[in-house]
């Protein structure tokens, strides 16, 4: 049995102005456009797109052109719009989390910066290979070690027996 939604209709829960403000604030804080476009078309729609476009001054079909999703209107366009539906452009800064985290812990006194540890000397193990002698690190010996056995495990297997 398949499951089916009905379409969500966003202009029917924007009944008041503090719900307009809040749901325009969170389009306007997305990075991609056409988030607020879409969000201001759901406002004109609830409010009305013709009076919205004759309070804003522009035609009921431009009113749609200019807030369909891909479309580039002009600043002047979209402040006619905030300005019909009843909505004051406002910037503020950013909250960041650490910031307000910052301003919620108590203050407390700086660590001391620790010294730089001396560098430690490599040691070199000798590494015998038939008659030749080898210096190896040790990181590189278990780099090769580590190797070897993964070589051994992608390998055929041995235990099984073909006749």
């Amino acid at each position: 049995m398949k499951t089916e939604y009905a379409p969500l209709d966003v202009s029917s829960y924007l009944t008041d102005e503090e719900t307009i403000a809040e749901y325009l604030t969170a389009a306007a804080e997305d990075e991609n456009p056409d988030v607020l476009l879409r969000a201001l078309a759901e406002v004109a729609k609830a409010r009305g797109m013709a009076q919205v476009a004759r309070d804003a001054g522009l035609g009921r079909e431009s009113l749609y052109k200019a807030l369909a999703p891909g479309s580039h209107p002009r600043f002047e366009t979209i402040n006619a719009v905030f300005r019909a539906v009843g909505v004051r452009v406002a910037a503020k800064t950013p909250v960041k989390k650490a910031a307000a985290a910052a301003k919620a812990m108590p203050v407390k006194k700086a660590m001391p910066v620790k010294k730089a540890m001396p560098a430690v000397k490599k040691t070199t193990m000798v590494k015998k290979t038939g008659a030749k002698a080898m210096n190896v690190a040790p990181a590189t010996k278990a780099k090769k070690l580590a190797a070897k056995r993964a070589s051994r495990r992608s390998g055929p297997s041995r235990s099984l027996r073909v006749a």
